[in-house]
């Protein structure tokens, strides 16, 4: 079963031009285990860019209840996503 949740960006910093390391927090963090489960996040609540990016873990703190994930900007979804500042909707 698919588990929709908002979290909060904590921390989103360019390692290169255009690949960027993003770390949110929410309790739904708790049951994100495994590095290379894919999160699908969605970008924008318009219609301009309805669906959803699939992001894969890159590591998780369950401490923290943090979870990291690594991204390549390519298209517009991943440049919304590369500005984001504050909460973000996702599905697991």
């Amino acid at each position: 079963m698919m588990k929709k949740e908002l979290v909060t960006v904590q921390s989103q910093r360019p390692l290169t031009s255009n690949v960027y390391e993003l770390v949110c927090s929410g309790s739904l963090v708790n049951e994100m285990t495994t590095p290379g489960q894919f999160l699908h996040l969605r970008v924008s609540n318009s219609d301009d860019l309805l669906l959803r990016r699939p992001i894969s873990i890159c590591d998780v703190d369950l401490d923290a209840e943090t979870v990291k994930m690594l991204y390549r900007v390519e298209g517009s979804g991943t440049k919304r996503l590369s500005e984001k500042k504050q909460v973000i909707r996702l599905i697991f």
